[in-house]
């Protein structure tokens, strides 16, 4: 069992590095370096889509796993949930090499990506606070969750001179 889930981690790595690998290598002709701007934490420029290999070696390591018959797979609704969310991630994808999105273009994508996690199960059903102790937050935890998705992406967003980093 554990050699197995080892094989499901080195396919994942070695999947997340040759393809972060390719991405380096052919960024400039592939058109995805992000250039410094004034508001850049970078002074040359640097490779982007490095959530590629990421995701790559993320569906690499699973796939490995169900090879191996490691566990049972996700629930359905879970992996609809991963596979959605790569569809999103392509469409930013292209937002990064072609044409830049409109803002309510990009608003539905990250409002689709909220719907998607949830979709998949990953609300807030509840939370811990120290003193207090655990509050049930119902209908609220799966609103508080979209609109914390929708945030942290258009927090990232303002930071993004780090591409690269």
């Amino acid at each position: 069992m554990v050699a197995d889930l080892a094989w499901g981690l080195a396919a994942a790595l070695v999947t997340s590095m040759v393809v972060n690998a390719l991405l380096i290598r052919f960024a400039g002709a592939l058109g995805t370096l992000d250039r410094p701007v004034a508001r850049s934490s970078h002074d040359m420029p640097r490779p982007t889509l490095g959530g590629l290999g990421i995701v790559g070696g993320f569906w690499t390591g699973l796939a490995a796993l169900a090879i191996l018959e490691v566990g049972p797979l996700p629930p359905t609704d879970e992996l609809v949930a991963l596979g959605t969310a790569v569809a999103l991630l392509l469409l930013f994808v292209r937002d990064d090499v072609g044409p830049p999105l409109g803002v309510g273009q990009k608003a539905t994508l990250q409002v689709l990506a909220a719907a998607t996690w949830l979709y998949g199960g990953f609300g807030l059903d509840s939370i811990h606070l120290p003193l207090l102790g655990t509050i049930g937050l119902g209908a609220l935890g799966g609103v508080g969750a979209g609109l914390l998705t929708v945030g942290l992406c258009n927090v990232y967003n303002f930071m993004d001179g780090i591409d690269g980093l």
